[in-house]
């Protein structure tokens, strides 16, 4: 995997190799960040449920300020760490070993991006989301990973479906954070 774009465009990120984690295709990567490509610059990005960490480096890549990593598996992040280090984006991280769930209910920080790709089988999305209602920062947007087949997150009251994404197996909905 590499990153696609942006200032460590080429470098090359190593993902797990434990058969339980599903890292983001680089086609669904770049979907998705072609859709968000004039709305990254300066902006602080969460990516939950991080895995390798490549869509937290390739928000940074692309201008993100800061990046936030959360993942609840000790391997996958020492693996962020190591993929930090080798593309040099560490001093503009903070990596949590935590539920999300948990990370969400303590956290004080908050958020202008937010990634979610929960293990599809989780069906956690719709929690996520109303942890974040409290979290995001006007104008924020969330983009929400999930199988394609699988039934799209309830909507709370301030997130606003942008678009909804199919590639493959995947479903990408994009939602804008509007506080009321």
């Amino acid at each position: 995997m590499r990153v696609i774009s942006g200032s460590e465009k080429g470098k090359k990120i190593k993902i797990p190799k434990e058969k339980n984690i599903r890292p983001t295709k680089e086609k669904v990567k770049e979907a998705i960040f072609s859709a968000l490509q004039f709305e990254i610059e300066g902006k602080c990005f969460l990516d939950l449920f991080a895995g390798s960490g490549q869509i937290g480096i390739e928000a940074m890549s692309r201008g993100a300020s800061e990046a936030i990593f959360v993942d609840n598996n000790p391997k996958s992040v020492g693996l962020i760490r190591k993929n930090l280090r080798s593309v040099d984006l560490f001093r503009k991280s903070s990596i949590f070993l935590s539920d999300a769930t948990k990370f969400l209910k303590n956290t004080n920080l908050s958020f202008d991006l937010v990634f979610l790709d929960p293990p599809y089988a989780a069906k956690i999305l719709t929690d996520c989301l109303n942890l974040l209602t409290k979290k995001m920062r006007d104008g924020g947007i969330v983009v929400c990973e999930s199988a394609r087949e699988a039934p799209s997150p309830e909507i709370t009251k301030n997130f606003i479906p942008r678009k909804c994404y199919y590639y493959g197996e995947t479903k990408i909905i994009i939602y804008d954070y509007i506080i009321k």
